[in-house]
């Protein structure tokens, strides 16, 4: 292309030569773009990473990329959804049961906190990439895994899934608990707004009903004078 536009440097003026060079230079972009956009709308497949989309999706932690699916891929992604869902919370719930047995009372805390440092050190040294990842976002991106928000762009490895299918069970009942105390530690606050809530209704409805009166004094007062009119009128 350069040596087009140096070629036509000799025939043509400078701003026929100008606007001739955006022209080519816009075609040339554009095929530059597309070429990109069909390199990046072939992803690689494997079996790790469909493992990794089927478990993410399963357990609503929501690891999914939108351009690589087809279709036919979603409504395939929505209806193993509809049905794999329920299984896995069904599935959460009992190893939440196991986990509430083995460990009593606050020390579900402790083992959480445990498996969530040690689930990050092992995502930390077996992490394919060639930076060094910090520590504290091997910590954040395993929890927030674990936890069900979400999770980070870069892929897990097969071994941290492996890992979650126990850990997400672990992490879940360690919130039932945190909610409870929660619940507990609120309940004087809890009650102190039900009270000043019930003195708030019971005053709207003593309003509405004191408005409601008025209505129907207004209504029997007009029914009173339409009835006194017919009467002088029939007089």
């Amino acid at each position: 292309m350069l040596n087009v536009l140096w070629a036509e440097t000799m025939a043509q003026s400078e701003h026929e030569w100008f606007l001739m060079a955006n022209q080519k230079l816009d075609i040339y972009e554009r095929l530059v773009l597309n070429s990109c956009r069909r390199v990046a709308a072939s992803p690689s497949k494997s079996f790790s990473k469909a493992f990794m989309h089927a478990f993410t999706l399963v357990t609503t932690i929501g690891f999914l990329d939108e351009e690589n699916f087809s279709s036919i891929g979603k409504i395939a992604a929505m209806s193993y959804a509809i049905i794999g869902i329920p299984l896995a919370l069904l599935y959460l719930a009992q190893c939440s049961k196991m986990f509430a047995g083995l460990f009593p009372g606050n020390h579900i805390f402790i083992a959480a906190l445990v498996t969530i440092f040690a689930t990050a050190i092992i995502f930390d040294i077996i992490e394919e990439s060639n930076d060094d990842t910090p520590f504290i976002d091997a910590v954040f991106h395993v929890f927030l895994m674990l936890s069900t928000v979400g999770s980070c762009t870069i892929d897990p490895p097969v071994t941290l899934i492996f890992v979650a299918l126990f850990a997400v069970g672990l992490i879940s009942i360690s919130y039932v608990l945190i909610d409870r105390q929660v619940e507990h530690a609120l309940q004087g606050f809890e009650l102190l707004f039900s009270k000043y809530f019930g003195v708030l209704r019971r005053w709207m409805c003593s309003k509405d009903e004191l408005e409601e009166n008025k209505i129907i004094e207004e209504e029997e007062e007009e029914e009173e004078e339409e009835e006194e009119e017919e009467t002088e009128s029939d007089a």
